[in-house]
């Protein structure tokens, strides 16, 4: 009887190891924050870097002011290439094909060689074959887009979000739109522009559009006109921060909105009647 209860004790002290990993787990990715940082400039060609990391930098996706390539990074070791140029890529099946090749030749003496060839052939055939499949049927899903689109179908969308009902969700639905913009957006920009057309007019007239954006109006970004030449000099830094907690939320209040729910089923009932 004792070995029983000693086997229980163990079985139970593992569970609540295990549930406390999961809920440590789960505070982890809904309070820990997402740092987001992108940097860059254009003096002597436009050139840009950015950095996504989580934990303290534990876990990071990042591409360098020097590099083409965005790497996937754990604890600053990476891991894999998420990104790379097609010139690189162009490189690298050039240097497997010209090995394929040289193996080609190399083989050519044996008997097995041609075998190998016609099978290497059909391979690439085959391939080919399945592309074009693809491609003819995005061209068959394009035309049926087409005609599946009507002007009754978009009458019939635009009555619906003219009732006063509607318009009333819209509204709830725009304003969580702009507190979801306001969440995402950096919390610290940095910058400087020199900017000039080559003419004072126009300058100035490009200068008047641009402080129409109120990230201009803040501290660390200066713009300076340049009245006599034309010149785009430029850099900048944006970061931020984003919560997975406040997102989650957002998500629960509109799934829970049964108004919002009902005018999206309104929506794909008229869509479906006008088809």
């Amino acid at each position: 009887m004792a070995v029983i209860l000693a086997i229980l004790k163990g079985i139970g002290v593992l569970i609540l190891i295990l549930i406390g990993l999961v809920l440590f787990v789960a505070a982890l990715v809904l309070f820990v924050p997402i740092v987001y940082r992108l940097s860059g400039q254009n003096r002597f060609g436009a050139v840009y870097e950015f950095r996504v990391s989580w934990l303290a930098g534990a876990v990071a996706v990042q591409k360098n002011m020097d590099s083409d390539q965005i790497w996937f990074r754990i604890f600053g070791f990476p891991i894999r290439c998420l990104y790379q140029k097609e010139e690189q890529r162009k490189q690298r099946t050039g240097t497997q094909k010209n090995e394929y090749l040289a193996e080609l030749e190399r083989q050519k003496g044996q008997a097995h060689a041609p075998v190998e060839h016609t099978k290497q052939t059909k391979q690439t055939q085959e391939i080919k074959q399945e592309k074009t499949k693809k491609r003819e049927k995005k061209k068959e899903n394009k035309k049926r887009e087409k005609k599946s689109f009507s002007f009754d179908r978009v009458f019939s969308i635009i009555k619906l979000l003219q009732k006063p009902d509607s318009k009333q969700i819209i509204r709830r639905v725009l304003s969580e739109c702009r507190w979801l913009l306001k969440y995402l957006a950096p919390k610290k920009i940095r910058g400087s522009i020199v900017l000039g057309t080559g003419d004072p007019g126009s300058t100035g007239l490009l200068l008047g559009l641009m402080s129409l954006f109120p990230v201009l109006y803040t501290k660390d970004v200066r713009v300076r006109p340049d009245f006599e030449e034309k010149v785009l000099l430029a850099e900048g830094m944006i970061r931020g921060w984003i919560q997975t907690f406040p997102l989650l939320l957002l998500a629960v209040r509109i799934y829970r909105d049964k108004e919002i729910l009902g005018l999206w089923n309104q929506l794909k009932q008229t869509m479906k009647e006008a088809a």
